[in-house]
């Protein structure tokens, strides 16, 4: 990672390269935090699609989820007010995620069903993964840089 390129550029590119939109999210930020990025890759593999591929909340909001608690989780899990820092930055990453694109749901930001054949088979035909897909990536690696700047 160049010092002039942010990570959330960093994660859009790793999204095109092939990685799944969480992983992408998630291990560029695990770098950015310093700390190893395979473990959190692994972890964050199975939420890409919406969760496994059903259309559930995006990926890369998902993937941003993580690196939130990654940040900002206490060493301490019974410290209420640390957690509750951390649920108010996903609220406010979520909220401000769904005023960019109108959802953090992949059914409606697609337009099309994760969970079937027929609406991944759209997905593909329609080159929704390398035409849409990168934007939540981009915007979700922003929101975050914003977020833990603060």
């Amino acid at each position: 990672m160049t010092a002039s390129t942010s990570p959330a550029s960093n994660a859009e590119q790793r999204f095109l390269d092939g990685y799944s939109c969480s992983e992408s999210v998630a291990s560029i930020f695990a770098t950015h935090f310093g700390l190893p990025e395979e473990p959190l890759r692994r972890a964050a593999c199975g939420f890409g699609g919406g969760m496994g591929g059903m259309g559930r909340t995006c990926g890369a909001a998902t993937g941003a989820i993580m690196a939130i608690g990654m940040a900002l989780a206490p060493d301490d899990p019974t410290n209420a007010a640390a957690r509750s820092q951390v649920k108010n930055a996903v609220r406010t990453f979520l909220q401000e995620f769904e005023e960019r694109h109108g959802s953090s749901h992949c059914k409606q930001l697609l337009g099309c069903d994760l969970s079937t054949p027929e609406g991944y088979n759209e997905a593909r035909s329609r080159n929704l993964f390398k035409t849409i897909c990168p934007s939540f990536v981009l915007t979700a690696g922003e929101l975050l840089e914003q977020l833990l700047d603060k």
